[in-house]
């Protein structure tokens, strides 16, 4: 009991430092966004959106599974845990470096294949990012596996800011798609001296390569759902960048950041911390479940009334944190943002569960399974433009929710009626919650009343929240764990 007490307070202690580190790093990313694509074109997204789906993936495959491994691996001395530590970080970095080295190498070839050609030299200074990310996954690694959050907090807070005033100060200056692409890499250099600062653990000359092997043998597989994962992601772009043009191509990635953004201020913040706390009950069966099933309603609480509501108040959040310039993407950014929510709910809460226990390989099974009808339907889609894109792309990401929820059943054991069940009300809540912004939004495109409709919307969930008892229980347990002790005492009143 004492064990379990200890993990709660930690698991506390390190969502609330992770949800502040989040939440202001991803207030900080929409005001750069807000600000950038007033005084850029989509053109100039779409052309640092194809440089960086080049980097990530070679920053995907430098890291090779590494990091999940040394979060979820046990290990029996604190010197094992830093031998293994040695191995990733030099391993990482060789990988990083001779993969940035052929980037820089073909640069020209790759600008062409990903449909930018005689911009190759936007690769090549893009390509410097990729050993600076190498550098930082460790020490980020060990602080998520012992759940100290509290130090990555001002190094994502810093690295944010130094983005958004390095971008922005270039976008001013006249730099076009040089100014975010000098600010993420401005931005990587401030993360990298931070946590290498600040770590506990620095670097040695050592190396075992039959401590390698055994990391390779769980990290390859993390490493084939990542490259998966980035089919996924990074797909749009090319065939979009292949099909259309760069102008199609800032939409579509430009509408996907944002979104994101907008999801990632609780996933990014939650989802390491899950990880970390589910792979410390890896071995109990009974308590894993609880755990899982607790967690996923605490997060639908939270993401499926912004899924709800991203779409419904479509219109005015892209004139807001866009501008009018953007109003062809508004559809795809309300449907690409109820399908995330849905999606991490079901989807990502399960991957975080197979990696927890130690299954990487049924992420893999499902990220193929989902590129089977994936891909189809994002080359046909986009060659019918993209009003048709902004329609299947976000259906058809549903369909990783019905892959989890099978895989979930058949390998961790979790029944989908359970997850369902534990959930369903909290739609329906959100539903009824937004009928004044259903009824505002197709009379008016003012902002101004949206603005009002939303707050009701706000004002009717909560009290939705209270009034059933199920939500209300589950919404006094987060506040419980989240150390929100005045908000919980306040909400426990009102309610007697």
């Amino acid at each position: 009991m004492g064990q379990d007490s200890s993990l709660g307070k930690r698991v506390v202690s390190a969502a609330k430092w992770s949800v502040a580190a989040q939440v202001i790093a991803k207030l900080v990313s929409p005001v750069t966004t807000m600000v950038l694509a007033r005084l850029l074109t989509p053109s100039a997204f779409g052309i640092v959106a194809t440089a960086t789906m080049v980097t990530s993936l070679a920053e995907m495959i430098s890291d090779a599974g590494f990091q999940k491994y040394l979060i979820q691996h046990k290990f029996d001395s604190e010197s094992d845990e830093s031998l293994s530590a040695c191995v990733a970080f030099w391993a990482n970095l060789f990988i990083a470096v001779m993969l940035a080295a052929a980037i820089i190498a073909f640069n020209e070839e790759l600008s062409v294949l990903v449909g930018n050609p005689g911009l190759g030299f936007v690769l090549v200074i893009s390509a410097l990012a990729v050993p600076l990310t190498s550098l930082i996954s460790v020490q980020t690694a060990l602080y998520q596996k012992h759940l100290d959050f509290k130090t990555l907090f001002g190094s994502r807070v810093g690295s944010s800011v130094t983005v958004l005033i390095v971008s922005v100060s270039l976008a001013l200056a006249g730099f076009s798609f040089w100014s975010m692409i000098m600010g993420n890499i401005a931005g990587s250099c401030v993360l990298a001296l931070w946590l290498t600062a600040k770590s506990k653990w620095k670097p040695r000359l050592l190396f075992d390569f039959s401590q390698l092997k055994g990391m390779l043998s769980y990290g390859v597989w993390v490493l084939f759902e990542s490259v998966a994962t980035w089919v996924n992601t990074w797909a749009g772009t090319f065939v979009i960048g292949t099909l259309m043009d760069s102008w199609s191509v800032g939409l579509y990635k430009t509408s996907m950041s944002v979104s994101a953004s907008v999801v990632g201020i609780f996933t990014a913040a939650l989802l390491p911390v899950i990880f970390s706390s589910l792979s410390k009950l890896q071995n109990d069966d009974s308590a894993f479940e609880k755990a899982f099933l607790k967690m996923q309603r605490w997060l639908s609480i939270l993401l499926i009334p912004i899924a709800v509501g991203a779409f419904v108040y479509r219109h005015a959040f892209v004139l807001i944190v866009l501008g009018s310039q953007w109003t062809e993407t508004e559809m795809f950014i309300g449907l690409w943002v109820l399908s995330s929510c849905i999606v991490v709910v079901f989807g990502y809460m399960c991957s975080e569960a197979y990696r927890a226990k130690g299954k990487p390989q049924f992420c893999v099974v499902v990220q193929v399974v989902y590129l089977v009808p994936f891909l189809p339907a994002l080359y046909f889609s986009a060659l019918h433009g993209y009003g048709w894109v902004s329609l299947v792309m976000p259906a058809t990401r549903l369909l990783l929710v019905v892959i989890n929820l099978v895989v979930m059943k058949c390998t961790i054991g979790v029944s989908p009626l359970k997850m369902i069940r534990a959930t369903g009300v909290i739609y329906v809540q959100s539903l009824i919650a937004m009928v004044p912004g259903i009824i505002v939004t197709s009379l008016t495109d003012s902002i101004w009343c949206a603005l009002g409709a939303f707050l009701l919307s706000v004002v009717i969930y909560v009290i939705l929240l209270v009034l059933a008892r199920e939500t209300r229980m589950t919404l006094l347990e987060l506040l419980d764990r989240l150390g929100l002790k005045s908000a919980k005492s306040l909400l426990t009143r009102i309610n007697c």
